[in-house]
């Protein structure tokens, strides 16, 4: 075997996961297999997540000056006709 038979990349632990899930959703995975499959399945997942750079935070938005969006009052006027005293 050369070298390149021999190294291990994480790309290739990442297809290995995408093969677990394929067979997974094919029925291939017997029922006495699945807990041993799953185990191997979960250890790979966490490795795989450990990996993963944390995500970028969003940036906040520029906060723009703050208009007074209260509605301006409108003085109501009565429906009553006045009456004579």
């Amino acid at each position: 075997m050369n070298d390149d038979q021999l190294n291990l990349q994480v790309s290739d632990l990442a297809v290995l996961k995408s093969i677990i899930e394929v067979c997974s959703q094919r029925g291939a995975i017997q029922p006495d297999e699945m807990s041993t499959v799953g185990r191997v399945y979960d250890k790979l997942n966490v490795f795989l997540d450990s990996l993963a750079p944390p995500p970028e935070p969003e940036p906040e938005p520029e906060s723009e000056p703050e208009l007074d969006q209260k509605p301006k009052s409108v003085a109501r006027q009565s429906n009553k006709k006045p009456t004579k005293e």
